[in-house]
C-alpha cells in the first residue's frame, strides 16, 4: 500500500506542513530571505554573478516587480549577503519567478518560487528515503525537523542544498551497503553529483566516502580524481565570488587572516568556547528555531534529541563498519572545525570572546554523517519494540511539526496565517 512506504509518509507530512509554513510565513520571514530573493532575481534575469560594487540590475522585469509589489530595495552598492552563492542554488525558485511574471505580480512571483522550492526539496528528499537501504527513520526523521521543512519550503539557498545532500549522502549509502560491483553507469552518476555538489555551499562532504565504494579496479585513483576535481571545481567557483563580511567596522578580515596563523592560540580559544558553550544553541536551532531565529519551539528540543539517538540503539546497522564510524566522524569534525575558522576570518572582532555567526541549520546536510557515526551493530530490543518505536517517531515528528505549526501561525498574523489558522481549528 501507498502508506506503508516510508518516503511516501514523508511526502505526505512534508507536502502538509510544508504548505502550513510557506503560506503562515510572510515574505522575508525566513532568516536572509530578502537576499535570496535579490539572488534569486539576479538568477532569473540573466545576472549569475553580482560583483562587489556592480551597478544594480535596472529596469529587470523580475526586479520592477518584487520591488514594485514588495516593496524591495536594492542596496546602493547592489552587494549583500548572498552575492557570492552560486547561480546554480536557485535554478528553481528563478524558474519559479519567471513563471510568475505572467502574472505581473511580484507576490504571485515570490510563492511561486517558494512552492517550486518546496517541490524539488520533498522531491529530492523522498527519493533519498526511498533508494537509501539504511537509516532509513533517521533520514526521515531528520528531514521532518521543523528547520528542515522551514528551510524547504523558503527561497534560502539551503531548499535544494539540504535535499541534493540528503540524495548523494543516500546513493553513496546505496552503493556502499548494497555491496555490488559499481556499473559504469553508478560511477558516471556519482562523478557528475560529486561536480554538481561543488556548486553547492557544504554539499561536497559525501564525496569523501568514496573509498568504501565496492570497486575493484583503480579504486583509488577514481576516488582521489572525484576528491580532487570536486575541491578544483569548488575553489574556481568560490575563488571568484565575493565574501560577505561582518559590517561591524572592527571586523578587519585581513588582520583576522594574520591573527590565525600568528596566533593560533586565539582561535584554538575562542573555538573552544564556542564549542562549549555553543551546543545547546546549535542542537536547537537546527532543530527548529523560525523566523529569524526569534520564534522558539519551547519544551521540543531535549526531547526531540533523545528520541532522535534512540533510533540508532533501536534500529542497529549491521554492515557499518568502525573504519566507517571513524571516518564519517573525523569528517563531520573537519567541517565544523573549517566552518569556525572561516567564521573566525570574517565574522571575527577583537571584543568578542567566541566565534559568532554560525547556526545549527549549516549541519542539516551532513547529519547523515552522524547517523553513521552513532550506529551500533547489535540488536538489543525485540522486534515488537522496533516496530512500535517506528510507529512512535511519526507520530512524535507530526506532534511536534503541528505545535510548530501553531506557533508560527500565532507569530506571524497576516491574512495567509488567519485562514489557515481556522482551518486548523
Amino acid at each position: 500500500m501507498f502508506i506503508k512506504k516510508l518516503e511516501n509518509i514523508f511526502i505526505i507530512l512534508a507536502a502538509i506542513f510544508g504548505l502550513i509554513f510557506l503560506f503562515a510565513t510572510p515574505y522575508n520571514g525566513v532568516a536572509d530571505e530578502e537576499t535570496h530573493m535579490m539572488r534569486s532575481c539576479e538568477v532569473a534575469d540573466g545576472i549569475f554573478y553580482n560583483f562587489k560594487n556592480s551597478q544594480p540590475p535596472k529596469a529587470e522585469k523580475c526586479d520592477y516587480f518584487i520591488q514594485k509589489d514588495l516593496y524591495l530595495r536594492r542596496p546602493e552598492s547592489n552587494f549583500h549577503n548572498t552575492s557570492g552563492y552560486s547561480p546554480v542554488l536557485y535554478t528553481f525558485s528563478s524558474i519559479g519567478l519567471n513563471i510568475g511574471k505572467h502574472w505581473d505580480n511580484g507576490i504571485v512571483m515570490f510563492y511561486l518560487a517558494r512552492l517550486l522550492n518546496l517541490i524539488v526539496w520533498i522531491t529530492l528528499t523522498a527519493l533519498a528515503i526511498k533508494i537509501t537501504p539504511v537509516f532509513k527513520y533517521p533520514f526521515f526523521f531528520t528531514a521532518l525537523l521543523p528547520m528542515n521543512i522551514f528551510e524547504g519550503m523558503s527561497l534560502s539557498a539551503d531548499s535544494l542544498n539540504n535535499g541534493f545532500t540528503f540524495l548523494f549522502f543516500a546513493y553513496i549509502f546505496k552503493l556502499i551497503y548494497e555491496k555490488t560491483e559499481l556499473s559504469k553507469k553508478s560511477l558516471s552518476i556519482l562523478s557528475l553529483m560529486s561536480i554538481f555538489s561543488a556548486f553547492l555551499k557544504g554539499a561536497i562532504y559525501p564525496v569523501f566516502l568514496f573509498f568504501f565504494l565496492p570497486i575493484k579496479r583503480h579504486k583509488a585513483l577514481f576516488c582521489s580524481l572525484c576528491i580532487i576535481i570536486t575541491l578544483a571545481v569548488m575553489f574556481l567557483v568560490s575563488a571568484n565570488a565575493p565574501v560577505f563580511t561582518n559590517p561591524d567596522p572592527n571586523c578587519n578580515v585581513e588582520y583576522n587572516k594574520f591573527l590565525l596563523t600568528h596566533n593560533p592560540f586565539d582561535f584554538l580559544y575562542k573555538f573552544g568556547v564556542r564549542i562549549a558553550t555553543g551546543i545547546p544553541w546549535y542542537t536547537a536551532s537546527c532543530i527548529g528555531i523560525l523566523g529569524w531565529l526569534n520564534i522558539n519551539l519551547s519544551g521540543i528540543y531535549i526531547i526531540t534529541v533523545l528520541v532522535f539517538l534512540g533510533q540508532f540503539i533501536v534500529f542497529p546497522e549491521k554492515k557499518v563498519t568502525d573504519a566507517q564510524r571513524i571516518t564519517a566522524f573525523i569528517i563531520f569534525a573537519g567541517y565544523t572545525t573549517l566552518m569556525h575558522i572561516y567564521y573566525y576570518i570574517i565574522w571575527n572582532a577583537p571584543a568578542y570572546h567566541k566565534i559568532l555567526g554560525i547556526q545549527g541549520r549549516y549541519f542539516i546536510p551532513l547529519l547523515p554523517l552522524l547517523f553513521i557515526s552513532f550506529t551500533r551493530n547489535k540488536t538489543e530490543v525485540s522486534a515488537t519494540f522496533q516496530k512500535n518505536y517506528k510507529i512512535f517517531i511519526i507520530i512524535y515528528i507530526t506532534t511536534i511539526l503541528i505545535y510548530s505549526s501553531f506557533v508560527l501561525l500565532k507569530h506571524y498574523q497576516y491574512p495567509f496565517t488567519e485562514f489557515i489558522y481556522k482551518i486548523m481549528l
